[in-house]
């Protein structure tokens, strides 16, 4: 213990640098991996900590979605408002295959700048043109890379969180509707109570995933999930 007074007695310099030097070495370390610190006092704070909470996207990501799955609902539609009227569904009418429908998905959402129409363009683009890097902007060489189709009568819907338009396939304009469950609710509501709960199921293993709806011809077809 003497021998430490004498320390600091003879040389107090030594203590007035090496107390601020971990805190320096900290703040520069930590700004090199693009951590910014607030003070030291935070720094030190900082060792008794168990949890972390995140409060909004961006903060640990890229912000950017990327599909993850797609619920194929082949499902009938009423022609008539005649109760039990034996129909085909768009999917037996049309001889659609998954691809086409999120082609057909993927064409109304280039139209779109909204991050969720990006990450639907950019699944079209990884699925035709193999690996694509999913934080480059989407190029006008991008769509016909993508074979995607005509699209006309472009618009959104409730404040952005859903569009529709016209899309040709099949020597046809198919009416697609893209966006929220809330956009598409009567198509969700028309659904049978078999189709309703495969939904609600797929929903719950996607819980926190961003769900998409697709109603083509005014039936729902395809959910998409996004993280």
């Amino acid at each position: 213990r003497r021998s430490c007074f004498i320390v600091v007695l003879a040389c107090p310099c030594a203590l007035v640098l090496a107390a601020p030097l971990p805190a320096a070495i900290f703040v520069s370390l930590a700004q090199a991996a693009q951590v910014m610190v607030k003070s030291s006092a935070s720094m030190e704070t900082l060792a008794r900590v168990d949890t972390v909470v995140v409060d909004k996207t961006g903060t640990l990501t890229d912000g950017l979605f990327r599909q993850s799955s797609a619920l194929m609902l082949p499902l009938s539609k009423p022609s008539s408002g005649n109760v039990g009227t034996a129909t085909v569904s768009f999917l037996e009418r049309s001889r659609a295959t998954e691809k086409d429908v999120i082609k057909i998905v993927a064409s109304l959402e280039s139209h779109s700048t909204h991050p969720i129409a990006v990450a639907v363009m950019q699944h079209q683009l990884e699925c035709v043109a193999g690996a694509v890097d999913a934080h480059d902007d989407l190029q006008s060489d991008d769509v016909a890379i993508a074979g995607l189709f005509p699209v006309r009568d472009f618009r959104l819907l409730q404040d952005n969180k859903g569009c529709a338009g016209a899309v040709k396939w099949s020597g046809r304009f198919v009416d697609v509707v893209v966006g929220a469950e809330s956009v598409v609710r009567d198509a969700v509501e028309a659904l049978p109570g078999a189709a309703r709960a495969q939904l609600a199921a797929w929903k719950a293993a996607h819980e926190h995933h961003v769900h998409v709806m697709c109603a083509l011809d005014g039936t729902l077809v395809c959910a998409i999930s996004l993280f």
